[in-house]
């Protein structure tokens, strides 16, 4: 796990976990400098979501959400706005005279994961198929994944898929964390097809129940079997930019851990977080 502080100067709580980041150490510093750049703005509108919306703290999301309305629309930001740094950083990056066809798509996609932080952070979210699960996994995950640094238009469709991928492991990573905040993205469908109740993820005992051991074999043998077709893509481009070579490397061998372990632990979520 990432260190309170590191020679990234990326604390805690900026990236939750360590393995997300760790290919960072691997490149060139000014490389390694604008990845940081970029996912502190990731977990800066992370953690605002999180806080407001699901903790009731404050209205920091909003103040922040204006500011990005404001540049999205005027291209401007205001002199002493909310996030004045971060949202001039943000105009430096794409914000041109010219733009290029990768800024406009950035400009997208992190327009469309700032909206899905939104919708996806807030108490009692239930979430009822499994199609409106592969969208929230798509809308959080893969335009997160296409903010990153150093991508081309002819690799952006993958790195939407391997953020899908992510977002999916994350949530996996996540199920102790969030059952204790009452929170489950299981869709009701699949649950009610095993005979498996939220309530239970919150009180846990889930694992008690035959069902979910089902539901889980299901789960990452047949469903996620259907998002590492698409996700895997990106394994077979040979002409990445190095430090996405390096990136996803570094991501399946994080995938690959987690679901080992999680394995290992018979899908008992709370041992899981004891031994990942």
């Amino acid at each position: 796990m990432i260190s309170e502080s590191n020679q990234f100067g990326i604390s805690k709580t900026l990236v939750k976990d360590w393995n997300n980041a760790a290919f960072l150490s691997d490149l060139e510093p000014e490389i390694q400098d604008e990845w940081v750049r970029r996912i502190s703005w990731l977990r800066l509108v992370d953690e605002l979501a999180e806080n407001e919306f699901l903790d009731g703290q404050g209205t920091e999301f909003q103040n922040f959400f204006q500011g990005w309305k404001l540049l999205l629309t005027d291209n401007k930001v205001l002199i002493g706005c909310a996030y004045e740094d971060i949202l001039t950083q943000i105009k430096n990056s794409w914000f041109h005279s010219n733009p290029s066809l990768v800024d406009e798509l950035s400009i997208q996609s992190w327009d469309k994961h700032v909206i899905a932080l939104a919708k996806y952070n807030q108490p009692n979210l239930c979430i009822q198929t499994l199609q409106q699960h592969q969208t929230m996994l798509e809308d959080v995950g893969g335009n997160f994944f296409q903010v990153s640094p150093f991508l081309t238009a002819e690799h952006w469709q993958l790195a939407y898929y391997l953020g899908t991928a992510d977002q999916f492991y994350n949530n996996l990573r996540d199920l102790q964390e969030d059952s204790e905040r009452k929170i489950c993205y299981f869709p009701v469908d699949l649950l009610n097809n095993f005979g498996v109740r939220r309530e239970q993820f919150f009180q846990m005992d889930v694992y008690q129940n035959p069902g979910y051991h089902k539901m889980m074999q299901f789960w990452l043998d047949e469903y996620l079997l259907k998002i590492r077709v698409q996700s895997d893509k990106i394994m077979l481009a040979n002409d990445l930019h190095p430090s996405w070579n390096i990136c996803r490397q570094w991501c399946l061998q994080r995938y690959a851990r987690i679901e080992r372990i999680f394995r290992e632990c018979d899908f008992d979520y709370t041992l899981f977080s004891q031994v990942y």
